[in-house]
């Protein structure tokens, strides 16, 4: 807003479409022009927009201004509404913040196991002194874990016509699983009242928003998909350094070399970290740095991995290298019909190629020599 005044768009004489505004300072009823009543209206440029000459003054009920994307000011404060698809949903994640000031973010599973540890310590019988005082230690304990959900969606305009338009992320916190399973991918939605923000660990390009107190969803019909939409699909290894890199990718993979696992813990949680070697029926060669709470199959074994990360491309060798993230997933039976297909078709492949996968074995033996 001040720099629309400054560069003279916003000038006396202008109406202004405003929504969201805030009462800032006293609330104390008292008449609109009393001079010197100390309160302001906080506007932000996102809920703001110009009114024609003739529009008429005053309250209009029910009507909220919808930003497309590239409209929106990352400085901009609050926005009203905006009318989008959601074009990838991420996992479930649970933060605890801990007594010491650390925090420790656990995948739905873990933080299930969690609970259920916690649980079962409460409900144990304790045959020795001070048993009493033991379970009234564990049930405190239960009880102030400062445990908050989240996840995270990336969302694009439905509206818009351009197929490369860039996607935004959404964060959404204090959540739970029912928030995380009412929304979908692929689904129509306008969304109100939230903020843009900052990351300290930026991820994706583009915007990034929060959701707030005032936030809530409105599930819409949608007519069309628009393109920048692209539906979840399994990546071939060939293919994933011609994507673009900000991307998470889907893959199904034959594990053909692993190397040594080590169990690394942060705060109580248990992480696997390893380096393997795959391939799928495009015959090239991933190099997959795993940080996962569970441990890999073995050599030989066709899995699959969801939200995977680019790191880079050798194009000496033709290895493309990814890595997880708290986000990225195991899967070896999975509800999601295109990673089933993907797995099934992958065995088949397997059990019909062996003389490909020991040429390709082979290919991996002479490049680490």
């Amino acid at each position: 807003m001040e720099r629309a005044i400054t560069n003279k768009r916003l000038r006396i004489g202008l109406k202004l479409s405003i929504c969201g505004a805030q009462l800032v300072g006293d609330r104390t009823a008292k008449l609109s022009l009393e001079s010197g009543s100390g309160r302001l209206l906080s506007l932000s440029a996102n809920s703001c927009l110009p009114a024609g000459w003739d529009t008429r003054l005053g309250y209009h009920p029910r009507k909220y201004i919808i930003r497309s994307l590239p409209e929106i000011f990352d400085d901009g404060g609050i926005i009203t509404a905006l009318d989008i698809i959601v074009c990838r949903k991420f996992p479930m994640l649970y933060k605890e913040n801990l007594s010491n000031g650390n925090t420790i973010t656990r995948t739905a599973r873990e933080e299930e196991v969690q609970r259920g540890s916690l649980s079962v310590s409460n409900l144990a019988p304790h045959n020795f002194s001070g048993s009493t005082a033991h379970s009234t230690k564990v049930r405190t304990n239960m009880e102030e874990r400062r445990v908050s959900g989240y996840f995270k969606i990336r969302i694009c305009d439905y509206c818009s016509s351009e197929q490369q338009q860039q996607w935004a992320t959404l964060l959404l916190s204090n959540a739970n699983e029912l928030n995380h399973m009412d929304i979908t991918e692929g689904s129509r939605y306008r969304v109100f009242f939230v903020m843009p923000y900052h990351p300290n660990n930026k991820k994706y390009p583009g915007l990034h928003f929060k959701t707030t107190r005032m936030t809530r969803w409105e599930p819409v019909v949608a007519e069309k998909k628009p393109p920048c939409y692209v539906p979840r699909h399994v990546t071939l290894c060939s293919h994933i350094h011609q994507q673009d890199p900000f991307l998470d990718f889907d893959l199904v993979i034959l594990i053909l070399q692993t190397g040594p696992a080590k169990l690394e813990q942060n705060h109580g949680r248990k992480l696997w970290r390893q380096r393997v070697l795959v391939t799928d029926q495009s015959q090239s060669i991933c190099q997959i740095d795993l940080r996962l709470p569970v441990q890999l199959p073995s050599k030989g074994q066709v899995i699959g991995l969801a939200n995977l990360r680019f790191e880079l491309h050798d194009p000496k060798y033709d290895i493309t290298c990814l890595r997880t993230t708290d986000e990225s997933e195991l899967v070896l039976k999975s509800s999601a019909e295109y990673m089933n297909q993907g797995l099934k078709a992958l065995k088949t492949w397997a059990q019909t190629n062996q003389d490909i996968i020991a040429s390709i074995t082979k290919r991996i033996h002479t490049i680490i020599q």
